[in-house]
């Protein structure tokens, strides 16, 4: 049997990857934060605000509707914008920062 500090270490890292799991599939809003990464040249690594109207707005890619897509539905669509600017395929990862706040 597992001691109870490690029963909660355990219990905590599992909280931990439902979260991100949960978060990394969930549609993304207007208001929400993302960080996007591009392994290929670390200088387009930014965190973007999505807009109102759920756009964003990303250097090589121009305007693209991120809200309503999840996290890997818009890295879909970031390396199909960005292939032809790199010679091989990017490598880009798009993950949640922090969602939209309501308003109250």
């Amino acid at each position: 049997m597992l001691a109870g500090g490690a029963m909660r270490i355990i219990f905590g890292l599992l909280l931990v990857l439902c979260w991100s799991t949960a978060a990394s599939s969930q549609a993304l809003q207007p208001g929400d934060t993302i960080s996007i990464s591009v392994y290929q040249d670390p200088k387009l690594d930014r965190q973007v605000l999505i807009g109102p109207s759920g756009m964003i707005s990303f250097p090589l890619a121009g305007q693209i509707r991120a809200g309503g897509m999840t996290p890997a539905a818009l890295e879909t669509v970031l390396k199909s914008k960005l292939k032809d600017k790199f010679t091989e395929e990017p490598d880009i990862s798009v993950s949640l920062v922090a969602p939209a706040v309501p308003l109250r």
